[in-house]
This record gives structure tokens, sequence and C-alpha cells, in this order.
């Protein structure tokens, strides 16, 4: 049997019909779930038994939009993720905003590693923050935070990360 892809079986309208419907269910199984979250309002669903329910209709849109190869606008979604922080910190409640900037900052993210390959005999390495994004010397200020926003830089080797991504554990 030849295979052919479901766009190709159905038609492209009928996939963005399917693409409409498992949106729909996903969006309902994310409410059950925040009501499950909540429990103001009593649902028999288990947390558990809401949270299977949202990955599988996630599952569904994800499938789907990989069948009418639609991707994911990186720029869209960094500015997107932009917008919310400065939404967030403009709130009039202060505490708020800086308990939210506190915590952001509290996780550690790892620096940006720039190197000079012009210079084959000893390549200057610099690094940068990913939240300010102020430059520093590598071997001189190899800090825990950045000196100028605050920000928790983790410089946990590399191999390391593997390691535990493959063994599924967070520490050594």
């Amino acid at each position: 049997m030849t295979e052919i892809s479901m766009v190709d079986a159905i038609g492209e309208p009928a996939m963005y019909e399917q693409l409409a419907e498992e949106c729909n269910e996903l969006g309902k199984a994310a409410l059950k779930l925040a009501r499950v979250l909540r429990g103001e309002n009593p649902t028999p669903l288990t947390e558990e038994a809401a949270r299977a329910k949202v990955i599988e209709e996630f599952t569904d849109v994800a499938q789907i939009t990989g069948e009418l190869d639609l991707i994911i606008d990186v720029d869209q979604q960094d500015k997107k993720r932009r917008r919310f922080w400065e939404r967030w910190e403009k709130k009039d409640d202060t505490r708020i905003t800086e308990i939210s900037v506190a915590i952001r900052k509290s996780k550690a993210t790892r620096p940006i590693i720039n190197y000079n390959p012009a210079d084959l005999i000893r390549p200057i390495k610099m690094w940068e923050c990913p939240t300010c994004h102020a430059h520093y010397s590598y071997i001189d200020h190899k800090a825990g935070y950045c000196m100028a926003c605050g920000q928790h830089i983790d410089w946990t080797d590399e191999s390391i990360l593997k390691w535990r991504r493959e063994h599924g554990k967070r520490t050594l």
C-alpha cells in the first residue's frame, strides 16, 4: 500500500477543520484542568486525569500541525514572551512586580558564551548575560550572578547536563 499524507487523503480544508476541532478540545481540557486545580467548582475528574486529557489534546493539535507543515515562528514567540513580562512589570502592584522579577532572576540560566575565532592561538572567551546582555571576560568574571542585573547564572558543564538528561536525574 502506498503511504500518502493525511492532507492528501482528506484535503487541506478538512485538515484545518480538524485542527480547529482539536484546538477547541484542547481549550476545554485546559479549562477543566484549571477548574480541578482551583477546586472552586467541583468536578469528578481527578487532577491526574485532567492533565492526561490536556496532554492527549495537545498531542492531537501537534500531530495535525505537523501534517500541515506548520512551524513555530520563534521571533513571534520571543516577542510574545517579552510583551508578557513588560505588561507584568507595568502592573500597579510593585510588590508583585518585584517578586516576579526576583523569581525570574533566581532561576539559573546558561550564559551566552562568545568566542573570537580570529585569535587562533588563544581564543578570547567572553560571556553574556541572557537577561540584560551585559558582557564579561570569561576568565575574570565567571560569577554565579550577573553583576549588572542579578540574573542567576548556571555554569554547569554541558557534559553533566547531558548525563542528567540521559539518566533522568537532577543531580549527580
